[in-house]
C-alpha cells in the first residue's frame, strides 16, 4: 500500500473583501455591458473561486447582483431582475433569522 501523501493545506481564511476592495472595481468592469456572467465565467477570467466573487458582489454596496443566471450590474438590471433579486436576498434573511430564534429557543430550553 502506498504512503500517505503530504497535504499542503493552507487553513488561513483568505481576507475578506470589503467596499472599497480594488476587486470590486475589476468585478464591476468586468460586468460592465455584459449582461449575467456565471460565476464560473469569472473564476476562468479572473481566477477568483466562487466564495470570492460572491463576498465581492456583497462588499459592492449594491452595485452588483447575483441570482441564478449569475452576477449582473444592477444599473443595467431590469426592473423584474432587480425585484427579483432582491426578494430572493430577503427570503434568505427571514429563513436564516428564523434558523438563528429556533437555535436559541433550543438552547434555552436545553437550559
Amino acid at each position: 500500500m502506498p504512503a500517505a501523501a503530504q497535504l499542503d493545506l493552507d487553513f488561513d481564511r483568505p481576507t475578506r473583501p470589503v467596499e472599497g476592495d480594488a476587486r470590486v472595481d475589476e468585478l464591476i468592469r468586468l460586468l460592465a455591458d455584459r449582461g449575467w456572467t456565471t460565476g464560473r465565467e469569472i473564476r476562468i477570467a479572473q481566477g477568483w473561486d466562487e466564495r470570492t466573487i460572491r463576498a465581492l458582489a456583497a462588499a459592492s454596496d449594491g452595485q452588483i447582483l447575483s441570482g441564478q443566471q449569475g452576477y449582473k450590474l444592477t444599473r443595467q438590471a431590469t426592473p423584474e431582475e432587480m425585484q427579483h433579486a432582491t426578494s430572493w436576498l430577503e427570503s434568505q434573511a427571514k429563513e436564516m433569522s428564523q434558523r438563528a430564534g429556533a437555535i436559541r429557543r433550543r438552547w434555552h430550553a436545553a437550559r
